[in-house]
């Protein structure tokens, strides 16, 4: 039977476990100074740290380190009332250790030690100088991982097709399993309709699988299945149906972790807007024509095109929202960026396409929330924020209010205090703010 503590209140039953090929220290709870575990969808492994007491130098009596890249540490914790729920499960790699002396007694000595997913260690291997990749980017994905020993899930292959030299990657002496990885990732891309969207690798904590995710076809396109939860940032737990910029009632409303005490919400600034949201001169060589071509990529007219398949999806009580990027009539005309990629013409394009409608998505509204923990969290999901009207007219509501797209949760544990940080994007505003350009 698992050991059992009591976090927030209730009790979860866990394992702290410290181990390698020769031995392995089970820990008690009280022993667990705190721990800090972040997941993202811009990187499957997940990383952070946890800080042990090492009263009297505990640890190095109790085991014995071999400092090879082989000692491991497994964290488990899962609500003991929700016996068929979700946990949260990770076995790390332990790649530093630092270690905080008491002069005054060695009973308040502390470990810590910082984390990476045992297959991002798997991930960080040579990769061999003579092997070659070619076809199409999701395979090459696939094969990638199957090389290093991991569990492809659904990947789907993409548009992209490298093929030519010298698009067909030749990695450096000093390239990894992982640069490869990010490297194709990077250039990934697959036409869905009129727009092209980029994949992103997700792990699957149940099924131990990493599925390739498009940014619309796997999450945008079905937010409403994948909303989770729904966040009352007001002053009482209510049905998020009162104010015009509420999104629609959807999503559980938990009574003991569905309140927000504060939120902070970010705009994309003008650097942001400046470097990530600008017309695009493409040039490459064709093959077909046997010429350097060049393409203009208008800003605002992938803008309308990403605004029906990103923006017009959701609503809100009061109408229907709008989009938030906003623009100026300089950079829409006057300004450009030149972009010349190692791949074909036609894919050169494409894959600007699908930066484009990346940045339009994820360098945008941003928000941060710190709510009570729940191990069900997890990035690549939807939730929503609502609250109550108020007497008279809130501004900030149209921002702030509405479904939000997670791409990070942050679970942080501190002695008996368990919290999630949640961070989110969102790509509109309330049907009464002014999506209008800047004429400047």
């Amino acid at each position: 039977m698992a050991d059992t503590t009591r976090i927030n209140g209730a009790e979860y039953e866990y394992e702290y476990k410290l181990f390698n090929d020769d031995n392995e220290l089970k820990l008690r709870d009280t022993a667990v100074v705190g721990f800090d575990i972040c997941d993202n969808i811009f990187n499957p492994f997940a990383d952070g740290y946890i800080t042990l007491m090492n009263s009297y130098n505990y640890v190095e009596k109790e085991f014995a380190m071999r400092g090879d890249g082989s000692d491991k540490f497994q964290i488990k914790l899962k609500p003991k009332q929700d016996a068929n729920g979700d946990d949260l499960e990770y076995i790390f790699n332990i790649v530093s250790e630092q270690n905080y002396i008491d002069d005054a007694t060695q009973s308040k000595n502390r470990k810590t030690y910082i984390l990476q997913h045992v297959d991002m260690v798997s991930m960080k291997e040579m990769f061999p100088h003579e092997r070659r990749y070619h076809g199409k980017a999701g395979k090459i994905i696939e094969d990638i991982l199957v090389q290093v020993g991991l569990s492809p899930g659904e990947i789907d292959p993409g548009d992209l097709i490298i093929k030519e030299f010298p698009e067909y990657i030749i990695p450096t002496l000093s390239y990894r399993y992982i640069d490869v990885l990010f490297y194709v990732l990077q250039y990934y891309y697959k036409r869905t309709g009129e727009i092209y969207e980029r994949g992103f690798l997700c792990y699957d904590r149940k099924k131990k699988v990493y599925n390739l995710k498009l940014l619309y076809s796997d999450f945008f396109g079905k937010y409403k299945s994948l909303i989770k939860e729904s966040f009352n940032c007001g002053d009482l737990v209510s049905e998020p149906n009162s104010n015009p910029n509420n999104p629609p009632p959807k999503g559980d409303v938990k009574t003991f972790t569905g309140n927000v005490v504060s939120t902070n919400v970010t705009s994309a600034g003008t650097v942001i807007s400046n470097t990530f949201f600008i017309n695009a001169l493409i040039t490459g060589y064709d093959h077909i024509l046997g010429t350097s071509r060049t393409k203009k990529l208008r800003v605002d007219e992938v803008r309308e095109l990403w605004a029906e398949n990103f923006v017009q999806i959701f609503s809100a009580v009061g109408g229907q929202p709008v989009k938030h990027v906003l623009l100026t009539d300089r950079k829409k005309s006057d300004e450009y960026k030149l972009f010349r990629l190692p791949f074909s013409y036609k894919d050169n394009i494409n894959i600007v396409f699908a930066d484009l409608i990346t940045n339009f998505t994820l360098y945008n509204l941003q928000l941060n929330i710190n709510v009570v923990g729940d191990v069900s969290r997890q990035s690549g999901s939807f939730i929503n924020i609502f609250k109550l009207k108020e007497d008279g007219e809130s501004n900030g509501d149209a921002i702030m209010l509405g479904s939000w797209f997670v791409t990070s949760v942050r679970h942080i544990k501190i002695g008996n205090t368990y919290r999630n940080e949640i961070l989110g994007v969102k790509t509109y505003a309330g049907p009464d703010f002014s999506d209008s350009d800047a004429t400047i």
